[in-house]
């Protein structure tokens, strides 16, 4: 997250400090995960997730899924996610979650 742009060597090493052994980056689009992996190449303690999040799902696709298809196989990639449904906010359709989800 952009929240720890400032300082995020600082928190990464505070954590491994404190006796955190891993740390997991969530990829929600396709820049985020692309972001994450590069983080997790920079720091051993930190695994990545490739995803879309369900309330960028109305702006998904095709070429994004593939990528992700793709940037799954890194070797810092330990799962797919961010990834699914979410129908309380309602921020991207449901037919379209739904039809991301199954593209993914």
């Amino acid at each position: 997250m952009h929240d720890f742009e400032r300082d995020r060597a600082e928190v990464i090493a505070r954590a491994r400090q404190a006796g955190v052994g891993r740390i997991i980056c969530a990829g929600v689009d396709v820049a985020s995960s692309r972001f994450c992996i590069a983080l997790a190449e920079r720091y051993p303690e930190v695994l990545a997730t490739v995803g879309i999040h369900p309330h960028q799902a109305s702006t998904a696709t095709r070429d994004d899924i593939a990528t992700l298809e793709e940037l799954a196989g890194h070797p810092r990639v330990v799962a797919i996610g961010e990834l699914g449904l979410d129908f309380h906010r309602n921020y991207s359709p449901r037919d379209r979650q739904l039809e991301v989800l199954g593209a993914a």
